[in-house]
């Protein structure tokens, strides 16, 4: 147990950059491989958690003031 709470403490952090706006919502897919925010600017740009590759960006004519998976990871 000692060496699997030594790597949780010691885990790699990982900066997912939303530069330029402020981020107003998070959301994670419900099987945890997809992480999406969306700013003040309207970006909304989805992330790997594991490898911090960018999945998709998508640009709303508005701010992105919530986001939310469906129950089924399909939708965003």
């Amino acid at each position: 147990e000692w060496d699997y709470l030594r790597r949780l403490c010691h885990a790699e952090k990982r900066v997912l950059d939303m530069s330029g706006a402020e981020v107003w919502a998070v959301a994670v897919s419900p099987d945890g491989r997809t992480l999406a925010a969306g700013d003040s600017s309207g970006r909304l740009v989805a992330w790997d958690p594991e490898s911090g590759a960018v999945r998709f960006q998508l640009r709303a004519p508005l701010w992105v003031s919530s986001l939310a998976f469906s129950p089924d990871g399909r939708y965003l």
